[in-house]
């Protein structure tokens, strides 16, 4: 028998009885019938006889065909697998050059926006092609001269098909305070505490001070006879003194006049910069429809004005 005339089958069954009783039943011939593991056999039949071996059992498989017609199948499988396969490889290789994603690590969704729009219009997008590392820094230099008063700092990385972008949001200015000459007092009072950074104190706390007296200098002693002149930064907080007199519209009870000449006399002497010590009432009157009282009130306030 020449098995190239013949086609090659496999077969599963739990009785090769079975099957060869079934061959002789239906009247199919076959050739060098082995068995191959417990429950599968392989053989040759005539093509004529697909059908009828199709039609009788269900776990049967052709493995080789010897007409033109399997032959052509056959090589189209293969063809249609190596195609896969090439397709595949070119798929890979493609894929490989391409750019995955764009991370970029920053607080500002404008600042985000405006680096994914300049990438962009550089050629630098999802599934574009990989930039290499000199595109990428060069890219970096000038995207921070585009941002540059928008960012501190930016820096560009690949990592594998990713290309990641790092930066840190320009902080605002740090406006340093105008420094100042000499500070004098003024008003009279007495020194409560002393804040200086730059100056010479010339006042204590406890100190009574007069109005215009000089309270921080900017004179700094080198030595007994040399001094250099820089600036003075800071405040002097002082006890001082406020008498007010005030009028209202009288409410019937004195509890409620008193209160509404303390809310009128407190927004007239203590503003944002004055904090209340003491408040003594010295004098009420009731006249008619109105009443007035006198109040003297003691603050801590900042005395120090430049010179």
């Amino acid at each position: 028998m020449k098995k190239n005339s013949k086609d090659l089958y496999r077969i599963k069954a739990y009785s090769s009885i079975f099957v060869l009783n079934k061959f002789k039943e239906e009247n199919i011939h076959v050739y060098d019938f082995k068995q191959i593991d417990d429950f599968t056999y392989t053989f040759y039949a005539d093509s004529s006889d697909e059908k009828k071996l199709f039609k009788n059992f269900n776990d049967i498989k052709l493995i080789r065909s010897s007409t033109i017609k399997g032959i052509i199948k056959s090589l189209l499988k293969k063809k249609t697998t190596l195609i896969s396969i090439i397709f595949s490889i070119l798929l890979f290789c493609f894929s490989s050059t391409r750019l995955y994603d764009l991370k970029i690590n920053g607080s500002s969704n404008e600042i985000n926006s405006k680096i994914t729009s300049y990438l962009k219009s550089n050629g630098v997008y999802r599934f574009s092609s990989m930039p290499s590392i000199d595109k990428l820094k060069t890219l970096e230099e000038s995207l921070y001269d585009n941002l540059i008063n928008e960012v501190e700092n930016i820096e560009i990385t690949k990592n594998g098909l990713v290309v990641m972008i790092k930066y840190e949001k320009r902080r605002s200015p740090i406006i340093l305070p105008s420094l100042k000459k000499s500070l004098i007092a003024k008003r009279s009072g007495v020194i409560e505490r002393i804040e200086i950074e730059y100056g010479t104190p010339l006042v204590k706390v406890g100190e009574m001070v007069d109005k215009d007296q000089i309270l921080v200098s900017e004179d700094i002693q080198i030595n007994d006879k040399e001094s250099l002149k820089t600036f003075t930064l800071g405040k002097v907080y002082a006890y001082t003194w406020y008498d007010i007199n005030v009028v209202t519209n009288n409410k019937g009870e004195k509890s409620e006049n008193t209160m509404a000449l303390i809310q009128l006399a407190d927004s007239l002497v203590l503003t944002k910069d004055k904090v209340l010590d003491d408040r003594k009432l010295l004098k009420y009157k009731e006249n008619g429809n109105q009443v007035e009282a006198s109040f003297h009130y003691t603050v801590i306030e900042d005395i120090a004005i430049s010179l």
